[in-house]
C-alpha cells in the first residue's frame, strides 16, 4: 500500500536546510538568523497549498523548528515542545480554509471513494515577518540563498505528488514562475499586455529540478509537469489566489468561487 504521508523533516532533509544557514556567507545576516521552519510531514496526493515564508516568531532569534501542522505542534531539531504565546500566530487558525475548501470538495464522496487532504508548505523556510524585508535582504545578495531553499521546495513537491496546487502569494507565485522560466503569449491572464512571446510552454534547464509550465485555456489554469530522465509526470493544476486568511484576504464571494473551481478542476485532472 502506498504511504500516506511523505515526511519533510528526515535527518536528511534537516542536515540539508541546516548547510543552508552555516554557509558563511550568510552567517552574519541578521534576517537568516531568525532561523527557519519546515514540516513535519505531508499528506500525498492532496491539495497542496503554498505560501511565500513562515512568519511571525521573531522574538526569539536562531529558532530552528518542525511544524506538525495537523496537530498543531512545533518541536525544535532536538524534539523539545515549543510553547507559543497567545500574541503569536495560531498555525490552527491559518490553516483553517484549507481544511474548508477540502470539506467542500470532499461534499457527496461515497465511502468507496478517496477523500482529499490538505497539505501545506512554504517555498522558501526563514521565519521573517515582513514580505518587504524579506525582498529587500534577497535583493541584496542572499539570491543562492533562496535559490537553495527553492530546490528543497520544488524537490519536496515533486514527491507529494499534489492533485492541485494553490498559492496565495503574489511573491511565491513570481518566485516559482521564474525558477521554470514561464513567459506568457497574448492571451494569457499574467500578460497583461506584455509583448507577445513565441513560446507559451518554457522547461527549466537548471538545477536538479525540471518540469514544464502550461496553460489550459478550457479551464483558466496553469499546469506543472515535472520531467525526469525523460520521463513526464501528471498534468498537476495551479491556481493564483490571494491569500486566504488575515490581512488582504478573499473576500467572501471570491472564496466560495475559488472553492468551486477548485472542486470543478479536480473533476477533470
Amino acid at each position: 500500500m502506498e504511504e500516506v504521508f511523505f515526511k519533510i523533516a528526515t535527518k536528511e532533509n534537516i542536515k540539508a536546510v541546516e548547510e543552508i544557514w552555516n554557509n558563511p556567507q550568510v552567517a552574519n545576516n541578521p534576517t537568516v538568523n531568525q532561523g527557519f521552519e519546515i514540516r513535519k510531514e505531508l499528506y500525498k496526493h492532496s491539495l497542496l497549498f503554498v505560501s511565500l515564508n513562515p512568519g511571525g516568531r521573531t522574538d526569539d532569534k536562531h529558532r530552528k523548528l518542525v511544524l506538525d501542522i495537523y496537530n498543531n505542534q512545533y518541536t525544535t531539531l532536538e524534539d523539545k515542545v515549543v510553547r507559543f504565546e497567545e500574541k503569536e500566530k495560531n498555525p490552527e487558525k491559518f490553516f483553517k480554509p484549507f481544511k474548508e475548501i477540502c470539506d467542500y470538495c470532499n461534499l457527496g464522496i461515497g465511502e468507496d471513494k478517496k477523500k482529499i487532504h490538505f497539505s501545506h508548505i512554504d517555498l522558501l523556510f526563514i521565519n521573517e515577518i515582513s514580505q518587504t524585508n524579506l525582498k529587500d535582504e534577497l535583493a541584496k545578495g542572499l539570491k543562492d540563498f533562496q535559490e537553495q531553499q527553492l530546490m528543497l521546495s520544488l524537490k519536496w513537491i515533486e514527491e507529494l505528488q499534489p492533485r492541485a496546487i494553490i498559492f496565495s502569494n503574489s511573491m511565491a507565485r513570481d518566485i516559482f514562475l521564474k525558477y521554470f522560466e514561464f513567459r506568457t503569449d497574448e492571451n494569457d491572464p499574467l500578460n497583461q499586455g506584455k509583448k507577445k512571446m513565441n513560446k507559451l510552454e518554457k522547461t527549466s534547464k537548471k538545477g536538479e529540478i525540471r518540469g514544464r509550465i502550461s496553460f489550459d485555456y478550457e479551464c483558466g489554469i496553469y499546469l506543472l509537469n515535472y520531467e525526469n530522465d525523460g520521463a513526464k509526470s501528471t498534468d498537476i493544476p495551479i491556481l493564483f489566489s490571494r491569500p486566504l486568511s488575515g490581512t488582504g484576504a478573499l473576500d467572501t464571494g471570491s472564496y466560495g468561487r475559488l472553492k468551486w473551481q477548485i472542486r470543478k478542476i479536480l473533476e477533470k485532472y
